[in-house]
């Protein structure tokens, strides 16, 4: 008998010499029903065509959505020169990413 996932079709195992197909839940699919909200994978223009291969390793419950990157320029572009006062905060960002952000 041959266990696969039944959301992924992970191989899971098999026993014995019977090829009957039956089916689990891996660890990871399990995982991921007690996800509150939907992820969501955010592509970058030039790598669209992974989201068809991403879509099959990822499909599942919940469901994961995989979007392309929509922006064309840089948003953060000033019209108007900073204040003077402000010059000397003009360090070094410190801020850090979060932990769970994923880029591809």
């Amino acid at each position: 008998m041959i266990t696969v996932c039944a959301w992924c079709e992970r191989f899971l195992g098999a026993k014995g010499a019977d090829p009957v197909i039956t089916h689990g839940i891996c660890g990871p699919c399990a995982a991921r029903q007690r996800w509150p909200d939907t992820p969501v994978i955010v592509l970058a223009r030039d790598r669209a065509e992974m989201q068809p291969v991403l879509q099959q390793l990822l499909r599942g419950e919940p469901e994961v959505r995989i979007v392309i990157d929509r922006r064309v320029g840089d948003r953060r572009r000033t019209q108007v020169e900073p204040d003077p006062a402000w010059a000397h905060r003009r360090g070094p960002d410190r801020r850090r990413r979060p932990a769970d952000a994923v880029l591809i």
